[in-house]
């Protein structure tokens, strides 16, 4: 089973408000990116930059 949340926390916020949808898919994506490698870092202009922690996951099968 996959557990997400909606990126601005409801459905059809893409429709009913675009300009916050927009402000939260960034900093979705922002997050996502953080781990990115220095090369890739400065040829995307990434700002947000942070160590990553250890991931741990459960094997499903």
């Amino acid at each position: 089973m996959i557990h997400s949340k909606p990126i601005g926390g409801r459905l059809g916020l893409e429709a009913g408000n675009t300009d916050l949808h927009a402000v939260n898919l960034e900093a979705a994506l922002a997050y996502v990116l953080k781990g990115a490698s220095p090369e890739a870092a400065s040829q995307f202009d990434l700002e947000r930059l942070e160590p990553g922690g250890r991931v741990m996951a459960r094997l499903v099968g």
